[in-house]
C-alpha cells in the first residue's frame, strides 16, 4: 500500500478490535481507491463506487427531472411584414412657400398592425434618411378618422408637416403660427378638395371637354354624321353657329369623324351618353362595365346596366349644372350641393391613359 501511516492507522485498529476494521472491507476500498489514481480515474464523489445499472429506475423521455441532453426545438420563423402599398399621389417633395422648409415624402398605406406603426394611430412620419431628409409617412387608410368627408390622408400628412415646420422655426424671427402654416400648405397642395367658384367651373368645363374630344377616337367611320342627325333642330343650330364664330374651314369634315362634339353644348354631350353608353364604358373611356355584364338572366343584366348609366347620369348632371354657373351663382349655392358636384365631376376623369 502507496500510504504507510495510513496502513499502520489501520492494523492498530484491527489489533484493538474495531468493528470497522475487523473485515477487509476497509481495505479493499483503499486499494481500489489507489489503482483508479493508478490508472488515472478520477474517484466517485465521496469515495463511494457507482452504482451498477438498472439499480435506480431511469424517469422517462420528456419526464420534466430527465436531465439527459435533448436536442433544443428548432427555432420558429419570423411572421412576415404586413405588405405596404405606396401612395403615388403623396410622395413628392413638399416645400413651405414662405419659410422654404421642405420635406421628401414617400407614402405607404400600411396595416393597422404595421410593426412601424403605434398601435391604434392612424398615421405616422418617421425620419427614414437624415442624410436626404426623406421623410416615410405610414397611414393606415382603413382607420375609423379617415370614414369622414373633411379628414383624408393628405390632411394628416399637411398636419404632421405644420408642426414640424413650426417646431424647427421655433424661436426664430419669423416664429409662425400653426394656423397660417396650415393654410400655406394647404392652398399649395390641396387644389383638388378647394371650394373656389372659379377653379371649380373651370374644371367641370374641362372635363367636360375632355370627354367630347375623346368621341373621334373610339367612333367608327361615318359614324359621325349619324350621331349629328341624332342631335334636336336647336342643337345642330348651336353647333353651327360654334363653328362660324371659331371660323371652322370644312364643317362637313368634322360633323363626319365626330370632332363636332368639342363645339356641342354640355347638355347635349350627357344626352349623347344617355343614348350610346356603351361608347363610353367598358374601358374606352371610363373603366366600369356595361356591355360585358351578365349575370345569367337578361332581366338581372339589364338591370344592373341602368343602374350604371343611372350613377353616370348623374355624374354628368352635375358637371353640366357646374359648367352652366357663374362664380356668384356658386357662392350662392348651398355647401353641400358644391361639394356633390366637384366629387362628380372628379370621377368623370377618364380611366383610360392618353
Amino acid at each position: 500500500m502507496k500510504d504507510n501511516d495510513r496502513a499502520q492507522q489501520m492494523a492498530n485498529l484491527f489489533e484493538e478490535d474495531d468493528p470497522d476494521y475487523l473485515t477487509d472491507e476497509r481495505w479493499w476500498q483503499l486499494v481500489l481507491e489507489q489503482d483508479k489514481e493508478v490508472l488515472g480515474e478520477k474517484p466517485a464523489e465521496g469515495g463511494d463506487a457507482p452504482l451498477p445499472p438498472g439499480f435506480v429506475d431511469e424517469p422517462p423521455a420528456g419526464d420534466p427531472e430527465d436531465t439527459r441532453t435533448t436536442a433544443p426545438p428548432p427555432p420558429q420563423p419570423e411572421p412576415p411584414a404586413p405588405p405596404r402599398r405606396q401612395i403615388h399621389e403623396l410622395s413628392r417633395k413638399y416645400v413651405h412657400p414662405t419659410f422654404r422648409v421642405e420635406y421628401e415624402i414617400q407614402a405607404y398605406g400600411v396595416a393597422s398592425n404595421d410593426p412601424d406603426l403605434p398601435a391604434g394611430l392612424p398615421w405616422v412620419l418617421k425620419l427614414d434618411d437624415v442624410a436626404t431628409r426623406t421623410y416615410g409617412f405610414l397611414v393606415d387608410v382603413s382607420h375609423d378618422v379617415f370614414r369622414s368627408t373633411t379628414m383624408t390622408p393628405l390632411d394628416g400628412l399637411l398636419t404632421e408637416l405644420t408642426h414640424r415646420t413650426v417646431e424647427f422655426l421655433k424661436g426664430q424671427a419669423q416664429d409662425p403660427s400653426v394656423a397660417g402654416v396650415l393654410a400655406d400648405f394647404r392652398k399649395l397642395y390641396c387644389l383638388d378638395s378647394r371650394l373656389d367658384p372659379q377653379e371649380i367651373i373651370t374644371l367641370a368645363t374641362s372635363v367636360l371637354s375632355d370627354m367630347a374630344r375623346a368621341i373621334p377616337t373610339f367612333v367608327a367611320d361615318g359614324q359621325g354624321e349619324a350621331m349629328f342627325n341624332e342631335l334636336e333642330s336647336a342643337e345642330r343650330d348651336a353647333v353651327a353657329r360654334r363653328m362660324a364664330n371659331r371660323g371652322v374651314p370644312d364643317r362637313k369634315a368634322l360633323i363626319a369623324d365626330g370632332r363636332f362634339w368639342d363645339y356641342a353644348d354640355p347638355e347635349s354631350l350627357r344626352d349623347l351618353f344617355a343614348r350610346h353608353p356603351e361608347l363610353f364604358l367598358d374601358g374606352k373611356y371610363w373603366d366600369d362595365a356595361y356591355g360585358s355584364l351578365d349575370f345569367g338572366s337578361d332581366v338581372i343584366s339589364e338591370q344592373a346596366r341602368s343602374a350604371v348609366r343611372s350613377r353616370y347620369d348623374a355624374y354628368l348632371s352635375d358637371a353640366v349644372w357646374l359648367a352652366n354657373q357663374s362664380p356668384a351663382d356658386i357662392e350662392r349655392a348651398s355647401r353641400d350641393a358644391v361639394i356633390r358636384a366637384s366629387c362628380s365631376v372628379r370621377l368623370l376623369k377618364s380611366d383610360v391613359s392618353d
